[in-house]
């Protein structure tokens, strides 16, 4: 086996020797780019969003919002190693522009926001650099989707086969989800006697591509429900703090942009109730 890191893929020509390429090289997949087979769509997200460090370590996963003279900014921040937490901070891009993370420098833009989130960080610092040297840059989330997801001896997986907002948490879940379900079906077609030619390699990203397709159409009509939420947060802003983090609890819910905020709270709160009465009567034997 040979396995190479940090080798710079930027087509399938350079692995003309591979009977299959799995392209897991996430949104701006090099490998997807310039075939319109894939039939490839990008939509850009309304918010701004920075990806984040911190060497605070947060035990779950925490929503931090905070207003500011220009509008509300929020961060998500869980740990993801030993020593350091992601924290990603997301605003309306006119509050983006209001606090001038449009025309200032990294620096004064991470001293903002220590100030904005200082009673969360305890004094931590965030830090904006990669391990490879980069610089974490102000983008809108591009949401990806493809009709095809293989052509070729090319097959996507991960981020530059679909993406997910991260308000859903669910981006790496996701695209394990993927690479499992092509290998079983890989293992299938390599299975049947007198398998593994082109004809079953082909049906078997066909079947990867018909598996996935239908058990991510949920998800992904969630995950674009979620990211609505969040471009809509002063919509939610002024509810009660209990009813707020009922709104952010069920900001996947079909009805919540069609409702006023507070109805659909109330709504919840009844139904939270039925159940619970409904609970303790079967707990009681009624």
């Amino acid at each position: 086996m040979d396995i190479r890191y940090e080798h710079d893929v930027r087509d399938e020509s350079q692995l003309a020797a591979a009977d299959l390429i799995v392209a897991a090289d996430g949104e701006n997949s090099q490998l997807r780019a310039g075939h319109p087979e894939f039939g490839s769509t990008v939509t850009e997200g309304r918010n701004k969003h920075i990806w984040l460090g911190t060497g605070k370590l947060f035990n779950s996963f925490n929503f931090f919002f905070e207003p500011t003279g220009a509008g509300w900014v929020w961060a998500y921040a869980y740990q993801h190693e030993p020593r350091a937490s992601t924290f990603i901070v997301e605003c309306e891009p006119q509050t983006w522009s209001g606090l001038g993370f449009d025309s200032c420098s990294p620096t004064r833009a991470l001293g903002r926001l220590e100030e904005i989130f200082a009673d969360h960080l305890d004094g931590h610092r965030l830090w904006s650099q990669f391990p490879d040297g980069t610089d974490a840059r102000w983008l809108s989330f591009r949401t990806v989707s493809n009709k095809r997801w293989h052509h070729g001896k090319v097959v996507l997986a991960g981020a530059s086969a679909h993406t997910a907002h991260f308000s859903g948490a669910l981006g790496t879940t996701l695209a394990l989800g993927d690479v499992i379900a092509l290998a079983a079906q890989l293992r299938r077609a390599v299975g049947r006697p007198a398998g593994g030619g082109p004809a079953d390699l082909a049906a078997a990203l066909t079947a990867y591509q018909r598996q996935r397709q239908a058990e991510l159409r949920s998800h992904a009509a969630q995950a674009r429900r979620s990211a609505l939420w969040f471009e809509n947060v002063p919509r939610y802003a002024d509810l009660a703090p209990r009813q707020f983090a009922t709104a952010l609890h069920t900001r996947r819910a079909p009805l919540l942009p069609r409702l006023p905020p507070r109805l659909l709270c109330q709504l919840h709160d009844i139904r939270q109730r039925i159940g619970m009465a409904a609970k303790l009567r079967s707990l009681a034997g009624h």
